[in-house]
């Protein structure tokens, strides 16, 4: 199926995307995985050939018909944002921004828009380059209800597309954490011992341990999203 298919490939580009950007084990990173890949898969609806299929194998999706790939891109988006609900608020957005003058071809804008639901916005890179960075800026802002504020701090001018994708998540779990009375100890990686604010609850999690890992879900309002933590051996 399409759909599983995508999910799947989405998973594995994330976790090999995570360990090319971990180079120590002590660095911290963040990565919008959904976001990357979402953002690439628009990118490979434009491109043919050769291209097509690097994207394909890099995403997971060589085996999904094209014909079927990005209309289950789409599928996946709404039944993410379809857990929104009480509590929990879950929403995406695509956008193209195109240089003036250039002209995209029909058929990609055609599965930007009905599977990406990506309008374009014409600005100016190569002669109002700071301009295009507000244009982006404000659209990304308005998009995770100000609370991403700059995603971009410039353009060069030869630049010609930019694909965004922004993705906003509120939500509240579905156990409330209680503050503990007194700090407890947080060990750092280099054996130090610092006393910091804890929080925690006495509900049952489901846990999975496994040969090299062991992982826990938090569920969030409603049930139907969670996060989940995974801790390596």
């Amino acid at each position: 199926m399409a759909l599983d298919a995508v999910v799947r490939g989405s998973n594995e580009f994330a976790v090999d995307v995570f360990k090319a950007a971990v180079k120590k084990p002590t660095q911290n990173v963040v990565i919008g995985n959904h976001s990357l890949a979402t953002s690439l898969l628009m990118t490979m609806a434009g491109t043919a050939g050769e291209t097509t299929d690097q994207f394909a194998d890099l995403l997971g999706v060589a085996n999904v018909d094209r014909g079927q790939l990005h209309p289950a891109v789409n599928a996946h988006d709404l039944i993410l944002e379809g857990r929104s609900g009480e509590g929990l608020t879950l929403t995406t957005a695509n956008k193209i921004f195109t240089q003036e003058g250039l002209e995209l071809r029909p058929e990609f804008l055609d599965v930007a828009m009905a599977s990406y639901g990506a309008p374009v916005g014409v600005v100016d890179f190569k002669d109002a380059p700071e301009e295009a960075v507000k244009m982006i800026n404000e659209w990304v802002r308005e998009e995770t209800e100000g609370f991403i504020k700059k995603l971009v701090s410039s353009a060069r001018p030869q630049t010609v597309v930019v694909l965004a994708n922004a993705m906003y998540l509120k939500a509240a779990w579905a156990v409330e954490f209680h503050r503990h009375e007194k700090p407890g100890d947080f060990h750092t990686i280099g054996g130090k011992v610092i006393p910091v604010e804890m929080m925690g609850h006495d509900q049952y999690l489901p846990i999975k341990e496994a040969r090299d890992f062991v992982a826990v879900e938090l569920p969030y309002a409603g049930g139907n999203l969670g996060m989940v933590i995974v801790q390596p051996d």
